[in-house]
């Protein structure tokens, strides 16, 4: 259904006339799913808990209240874009790593962000196409009244109402430089930059060892043998 991939329609479908949503516990409430990508799905299906993606498709029942939807989602559909992105987002937040898995810029989360965007897209502007706002690290969130709105899964910074003079990575970088994703560049730097400087490191002390070794080695000329600093006369 087209229309769930707004967070509202989502969120609505728990709470309208005529739905039965049997779960009441904290962690199963409609906002929950909502926010992780789910909307209530019984119509026409024999479970009265069912709930579909909006993006990936999968559905789930048979809740219980020691579920947690995202770690439910995640097991049922890794590879679902959304769960890429709010669980590594999440993970990189909490401790960021030197692992390029996690990396905000890596191929994997990029590739997740665009696949948000699907056909949906109302713009046509050559520089705030899908793939340049998937680059500034922002995915594609629509709400009810703003089908152009993305969001940022590290700051939670949310952009809409596109004009064909934006630029989205600097209207990103703008509101919010200190933003995780920003900092996931700098730590690929300091990491180079940590790696070039061991390299250097290690390129110098084995010139050093070069050189000692040269200055111990023995060698024989004109019936004199040389030790170092020493030279001695063969008898």
């Amino acid at each position: 259904m087209e229309e769930m991939r707004i967070f509202k329609h989502r969120l609505n479908s728990f709470g309208n006339r005529g739905c039965n949503w049997p779960h009441k516990h904290y962690r199963t409430t409609g906002l929950r799913l909502a926010q992780v990508g789910f909307y209530y799905d019984s119509k026409n299906n024999i479970y009265n808990d069912n709930v579909t993606c909006y993006l990936c498709k999968c559905s789930y029942h048979g809740w219980k209240k020691e579920d947690v939807p995202m770690e439910i989602h995640k097991k049922i559909s890794p590879k679902c874009p959304l769960v890429i992105i709010l669980d590594y987002s999440k993970k990189w937040v909490n401790k960021p790593t030197e692992d390029e898995t996690y990396e905000p810029e890596s191929t994997t989360l990029y590739k997740a962000r665009l696949a948000t965007f699907k056909n949906w897209w109302p713009h046509s502007y050559p520089n705030i196409t899908p793939e340049r706002i998937a680059e500034a690290g922002l995915y594609y969130a629509p709400d009810i009244d703003s089908e152009d709105k993305v969001e940022c899964a590290y700051c939670k910074a949310k952009f809409d109402y596109w004009t064909s003079n934006d630029n989205p990575r600097s209207k990103h970088f703008r509101f919010k430089e200190k933003c995780p994703f920003f900092c996931g560049t700098q730590l690929k730097r300091r990491k180079l930059k940590k790696i070039l400087s061991e390299e250097k490191k290690k390129n110098e002390n084995k010139d050093e060892e070069d050189l000692l070794r040269k200055k111990k080695t023995r060698y024989k000329r004109n019936g004199k043998l040389k030790y170092g600093n020493y030279l001695f006369t063969l008898i």
